[in-house]
């Protein structure tokens, strides 16, 4: 069984900030109150009625299934698949040089 050369830190903490009713109640009035394309009206029963565009949240002009999702996505999520294509790409450049014929890499 292996041996544990260092114990973990167990330090308790000894205070804890909590902030008051008057500093949460700040904070919430200092949010502005967004409007989107969804409006939500609250009844009086406690439920509510949702009035919405459904075209309000499409990004463009639908193009069915050929759609171009680069000019839809975010770059937070087009900049990691370019990247992962890249070092894909660069790999099999580099394994097609080394063995001297066409290589194709499956996932």
């Amino acid at each position: 069984m292996a041996e544990i050369e260092k114990a973990l830190p167990n330090e308790v903490r000894k205070e804890v900030n909590i902030p008051s009713e008057e500093d949460i109640q700040v904070e919430l009035e200092q949010q502005p109150e967004e409007k989107g394309p969804v409006e939500v009206q609250e009844n009086e029963d406690g439920s509510v009625d949702v009035d919405f565009d459904p075209k309000a949240g499409s990004p463009g002009e639908d193009e069915g299934h050929f759609a171009n999702l680069a000019e839809l996505l975010p770059d937070d999520v087009l900049d990691p698949l370019g990247s992962k294509m890249c070092v894909k790409i660069t790999w099999i450049t580099n394994l097609q040089e080394k063995i001297g014929k066409e290589v194709t890499h499956k996932d």
